[in-house]
C-alpha cells in the first residue's frame, strides 16, 4: 500500500597515504518483505590517485622524545623550514621532529603525475610531564594475576588517556590507568600516557613469572 520507500545513504572516507590505486566497497540493502526478504547488492570502485601526504598534525613534548612523521607519495622530499628537524636525513620518507615552538612545515616531493606533490603538517610543541609506575617490577606465579598502574604528574595536565601493550599478555583493561594483568610468561608491559594537550609519554613495568600457581576451575553445576 502506498508508494515505495526511498533510502539515502551517505558514505564518507578519507584515504590514507597508503590507499592509492583501485579501492572497492559494497553496499547490501534488504527490505522487510514477508515471507521473502528482498536483497540488492551494489558495488562501487574508487580510484585514489597518488599524492604527497604527511599525515595529520602531531604533537611534540620534550619528555616524549622526537615525533616521527611518515611521508607518502614520492621518493625524495624537501622541507621548509628545516628548524626542528632532528633526522639524520630529512630527505627520507621518515622524519623526526623536535621543534622548540609550534611549527607548520611544508614538504615537497619529486612526485610527477599525481594529485599533488606537496603537503603541510603542524607539529605542536606542548608541555611535558612525568610518569611513574606502581612498582619497579613484580614477580608472580604462572596462572596468577596482579595489578599495574601508571601515574602522571602534574595531574592538572589531564585528563590523560592510557594505552597498555602487549594486549595478548592478559591485559584486562588496556585503556585504563590501573589494570589487572595475567601474563603467560615474563612480560615487559609498556604504556603510553597522553595528556589533554597531546603530549605522549611512554613508561614500562616488568612482570616476572616464577613458579606455578594451581589452576582453579569453577564447576557451575556443583552444589
Amino acid at each position: 500500500v502506498g508508494g515505495p520507500d526511498s533510502v539515502i545513504i551517505s558514505f564518507d572516507w578519507t584515504p590514507l597515504g597508503t590507499d592509492t590505486g583501485f579501492r572497492y566497497f559494497t553496499v547490501q540493502v534488504a527490505d522487510n518483505a514477508c515471507p521473502i526478504i528482498g536483497v540488492q547488492t551494489f558495488s562501487y570502485s574508487i580510484i585514489v590517485l597518488d599524492g604527497t601526504d604527511a599525515g595529520p598534525d602531531k604533537y611534540y613534548c620534550t619528555g616524549g622524545g622526537p615525533t616521527q612523521v611518515n611521508v607518502y607519495g614520492g621518493t625524495h622530499f624537501s622541507w621548509s623550514p628545516t628548524t626542528g628537524i632532528v633526522s639524520a636525513n630529512a630527505d627520507s620518507s621518515v622524519v623526526l621532529f623536535a621543534p622548540g615552538v609550534t611549527t607548520t612545515y611544508i614538504v615537497q616531493s619529486d612526485l610527477l603525475g599525481g594529485c599533488k606533490n606537496r603537503d603541510t603538517i603542524t607539529i605542536f610543541n606542548v608541555p611535558t610531564f612525568t610518569t611513574s609506575t606502581s612498582s619497579p617490577d613484580d614477580t608472580i606465579c604462572l596462572n596468577a594475576s596482579t595489578s599495574i598502574e601508571v601515574t602522571a604528574t602534574p595531574s592538572s595536565y589531564g585528563p590523560f588517556t592510557y594505552s597498555w601493550t602487549p594486549t595478548n599478555q592478559g591485559i584486562q583493561t588496556p585503556n585504563a590507568q590501573t589494570t589487572v594483568v595475567r601474563p603467560g610468561t615474563t612480560t615487559m608491559y609498556h604504556v603510553t600516557v597522553t595528556s589533554a594537550a597531546g603530549c605522549p609519554i611512554k613508561d614500562s613495568i616488568q612482570i616476572v613469572i616464577q613458579g606455578v600457581a594451581p589452576k582453579i576451575v569453577v564447576d557451575p553445576s556443583a552444589n
